[in-house]
């Protein structure tokens, strides 16, 4: 049973973050979780409901808010908390259909990255990082430990680079959501500002293409996903093909004998 507000609110160095976010409305960002009849795209529509079904939509507010907090040191412009707001939209809208546990689920998403500031300091994955991070988080709005073990899990097994599997359907719906980010125009955007990032240019770019990008498709778990992703791999496979055109072109061209 939902604790009531005074029991529950989550505190992180004697601040009332939760207060504030939830019922003072001064946190950073407000996320704009609306009435499912006030948008007017489909797609859209069918993502919010998965997030109106879930009855405490306040503990996902507050879980949303700690999760921007921890990522507000998070430079890396593909990994940014707008990453996290599109995975626990994706994540949202196929668990809603596919029967997942929505308040396992919505919490792995909204925290599955909150580590990743911290992974280049401790050496430590933040699929690791971000499962004991946010443990107190969880704790603190309310979660048992059993669900709390069910969200670590969620988390650790995300990150397919690591070749772990996930063990749970919330786990296979992150997993795929996660992936389905970096596919698509959106794929195309975050590929190129992590190049920027890192400074490798269009032809780091291409080789992370060829090396994770054009492979993701191929990879995912829900028949959901699978079908989001062949349309978004095509986005991206079509990008690509463009772009090493328009090199080779520029390549024939040359002020040196």
């Amino acid at each position: 049973m939902y604790k009531p507000e005074s029991e529950c609110r989550p505190r992180w160095r004697g601040i009332d973050y939760a207060y504030e976010a939830v019922n003072c409305c001064k946190c950073p960002v407000w996320y704009n979780l609306k009435h499912p009849n006030q948008y007017q795209n489909a797609q859209q529509q069918q993502t919010d409901e998965a997030v109106w079904r879930f009855d405490n939509l306040e503990v996902v507010k507050k879980i949303a808010y700690f999760a921007e907090r921890h990522m507000i040191s998070e430079t890396r412009s593909a990994h940014e908390f707008e990453h996290v707001k599109r995975v626990y939209g994706i994540a949202m809208s196929i668990g809603n259909k596919i029967g997942a546990d929505l308040k396992i689920l919505s919490a792995a998403a909204l925290l599955h990255d909150i580590g990743r500031s911290k992974e280049e300091k401790y050496g430590i994955s933040h699929s690791i990082l971000s499962g004991e991070m946010s443990e107190e988080i969880l704790r603190n709005v309310g979660y048992d430990d059993d669900e709390i073990a069910r969200v670590k899990t969620v988390i650790r097994t995300h990150r397919y680079s690591e070749d772990l599997h996930p063990t749970s359907l919330e786990g296979e719906i992150l997993s795929d959501a996660d992936k389905l980010d970096a596919l698509g125009a959106i794929g195309i955007f975050r590929g190129i500002a992590q190049a920027t990032v890192c400074k490798s240019g269009i032809e780091g770019f291409l080789k992370h293409s060829d090396e994770k990008l054009l492979k993701l498709h191929e990879l995912m778990h829900t028949e959901e996903a699978k079908e989001l992703a062949e349309r978004r791999h095509a986005i991206i496979a079509s990008f690509v093909k463009e772009l090493r055109n328009e090199l080779k072109q520029a390549s024939r061209i040359s002020f040196h004998e």
